[in-house]
């Protein structure tokens, strides 16, 4: 990515100041991306953050959007530990004690008419 900040002259620094120098421009480019990322983001918080004036103001929204963060995080893993948890279980009750679960299944558009099925032992027996 290219570096946007103008450029500044590094002759007759020392080497402390040149890193100062370099340090503070990794940090405007490193502000800048983080204010984009908190204008075009759908996390709600960041932008009123992002708004507030620097001081109490900034703390306390920080302060709500950190214990909202918190919340969230927890409240998703109950959700999750409890859906992981819970035991699922299939009851089936027959309403008869006698009952026959058909081997084959007829299709209610099939050709064949029940009473045909029902005179022909050899289905019946399959």
């Amino acid at each position: 990515m290219p570096d946007n900040s103008p450029p500044v002259l590094t002759r007759g620094l020392t080497g402390q100041e040149s890193r100062i120098l370099t340090d503070n421009q990794t940090i405007a480019v490193l502000q800048t991306k983080l204010r984009t990322l908190g204008e075009r983001s759908t996390f709600h918080g960041i932008d009123v953050l992002l708004e507030a004036k620097p001081g109490w103001l900034r703390r306390i929204v920080l302060l709500i959007v950190l214990i909202m963060c918190i919340a969230c995080v927890l409240t998703v893993s109950h959700l999750v530990a409890g859906f992981i948890n819970m035991p699922i279980s299939t009851v089936i009750n027959y309403g008869k004690a006698n009952f026959n679960f058909p081997m084959v299944t007829i299709c209610p558009d099939s050709p064949f008419s029940m009473a045909k099925l029902e005179e022909l032992d050899e289905l019946r027996q399959a």
